[in-house]
């Protein structure tokens, strides 16, 4: 016996293309808003330069309804020089802003947020956790 395939399809199409997919930052998004306890959650979203990070915890941020921080704001004057001369930063340049980071995600607390940052090597990861029980990467 042969079913036919049909596609359903919410009222709203925004988030959904010609053929009844739904594009796949929203698919993502919907499927992590739906595995976040009630609590609003602290998300890490790391990655190379380019690859999306912030397109992506921006879309996240708004989904869950938490503050979005963009990491590379949070650099000091001297990185940011370093940065825009092709200079990379060192662990030691990478301290303070870490620290500062860390800091900020603290002080999220319950009202949650999402955070951009390359965080590539595992204790700049661990120093973003802090004490925070709950921090989810990405």
């Amino acid at each position: 016996m042969h079913h036919k395939h049909t596609t359903i399809r919410p009222r709203s199409h925004e988030n959904w293309n010609e053929d009844g997919n739904k594009n796949a930052i929203s698919w993502f998004t919907d499927q992590i808003a739906r595995s976040i306890p009630p609590f609003k959650p602290i998300v890490l979203v790391m990655g190379v330069c380019g690859s999306g990070k912030s397109a992506i915890g921006a879309l996240l941020a708004e989904a869950l309804q938490v503050p979005f921080l963009e990491g590379d704001a949070f650099h000091c004057t001297d990185n940011v020089r370093k940065m825009l001369a092709g200079i990379p930063l060192t662990d030691a340049g990478r301290a303070e802003w870490l620290v500062a980071l860390a800091d900020t995600l603290s002080n999220a607390g319950d009202s949650g947020a999402v955070l951009t940052c390359s965080a590539l090597k595992q204790r700049y990861r661990d120093v973003l956790r802090g004490g925070l029980p709950t921090v989810s990467l990405l």
